[in-house]
């Protein structure tokens, strides 16, 4: 390749990071401007009045806050406390600066795994999300967590196509994640552990050991602050026993199955309000005309490990019927997979309209506009 044309493909790298660059911050500043006028101005739950309490003092088995404990979060909120002087606005501080995250880290992610275009749809509809855009106006954990499963998530795509560099920071992020929130670990484990398996034994226990580190680097000393390993674990066991363990499928108590898909269901469309219909038409109009089977299998099996384990954990074991901040964990796949389905709903219809001229691209720019709109209506 001549010097020239070097010079000519260097230019255009320099001028696609600077666009992505200005993209990033626009989204950033524009999620961030549209929390504020919105936010709480009291603790909102009852975890956030416990959240708040451990500010003060932290202790699990006194619930301050409820088992597992949320170490990082907490004591993120206690560093902007001495500041703010104020446990809401501590945290509602941290939900507002992830909200801005979780968007540009959707926009990564839907670059990653799709392309540029559908990186920034996937982060405009997320702006616009009303589940997204209310839990970043409280003082819960849930949008942090949001943001840790997006990025988590792209940088496990990318190891997953050989991009070793991007092993060792997903082990890091995986592990100060769990800090934030401990199911993060149990539901992006087998995602991470298949994306950097491929890689060899070398770098997968490199990577394990670096994960077990950060780990160690917060629940040491949340159990020394708890008071050790068997009050820890005795605040844990009494948590589930007398608060969630009758939601399991194996006992008798447990709701209706049906019931649970439904709540799901639901959940799903606080978070990607109408374009739960493109979703579902769409995966009908894939398995219908057989289309799901051109999809590559990387592209496939990834999002199964991503969505099947937080999927079969709520459907066996626990899920709160009114609680869909836990649906939020899902909404990033939903998300980024909305712009490809809404295109491809389009060039069904066009082809069941026959004669009827439909320009797809148009039909798409103008659905995903519309998409935004009514999403920002709904929670407005």
């Amino acid at each position: 390749m001549s010097d020239f044309a070097n010079t000519v493909v260097f230019g255009e790298k320099l001028n696609n990071i600077e666009n992505s660059y200005r993209c990033v911050v626009f989204l950033f500043f524009v999620t961030l401007v549209t929390r504020l006028p919105f936010q709480s101005k009291l603790l909102y739950h009852y975890d956030s009045v416990q959240f708040a309490l451990a500010l003060e003092k932290y202790d699990p088995y006194l619930h301050q806050p409820h088992p597992p404990g949320y170490f990082l979060y907490v004591m993120t909120g206690k560093a902007l406390y001495f500041f703010l002087q104020n446990a809401n606005s501590s945290f509602i501080l941290i939900s507002l600066i992830a909200s801005g995250l979780a968007v540009v880290a959707i926009y990564y992610l839907g670059e990653a795994v799709f392309d540029a275009r559908t990186g920034r749809w996937a982060a405009l509809l997320a702006m616009t999300s009303p589940l997204l855009w209310f839990y970043g106006e409280v003082a819960l954990s849930y949008v942090v967590a949001a943001v840790f499963n997006s990025w988590i998530a792209a940088l496990c795509w990318q190891s997953l196509h050989k991009d070793s560099k991007r092993v060792y920071v997903s082990a890091i992020l995986l592990g100060v994640g769990a800090g934030i929130r401990q199911d993060l670990l149990m539901f992006l484990f087998p995602l991470w552990i298949f994306s950097i398996a491929h890689l060899g034994w070398r770098k997968l226990v490199t990577a394990l050991l670096i994960l077990a580190l950060t780990v160690s680097t917060w629940f040491v000393p949340m159990l020394l602050i708890s008071g050790g390993i068997d009050r820890y674990s005795a605040a844990v066991n009494e948590f589930w026993e007398f608060h969630y363990s009758y939601f399991a499928i194996w006992k008798a108590e447990a709701p209706a199955q049906l019931d649970v898909l439904l709540t799901l269901l639901g959940f799903a469309s606080y978070g990607v309000g109408i374009g739960t219909v493109f979703i579902l038409f769409g995966l009908y109009a894939s398995i219908r005309t057989g289309y799901w089977r051109l999809i590559e299998k990387d592209r496939l099996v990834f999002f199964a490990l991503w969505l099947l384990p937080e999927l079969i954990f709520h459907y066996l074991i626990f899920l709160l019927p009114y609680n869909h901040a836990y649906c939020l964990f899902l909404l990033s796949s939903l998300r980024i997979r909305l712009p490809p389905l809404v295109e491809h709903v389009i060039s069904e219809l066009r082809t069941a309209a026959g004669h009827i001229r439909l320009c797809t691209d148009v039909s798409v720019l103008l659905t995903l506009a519309l998409l935004f709109a009514i999403n920002a209506g709904v929670f407005c």
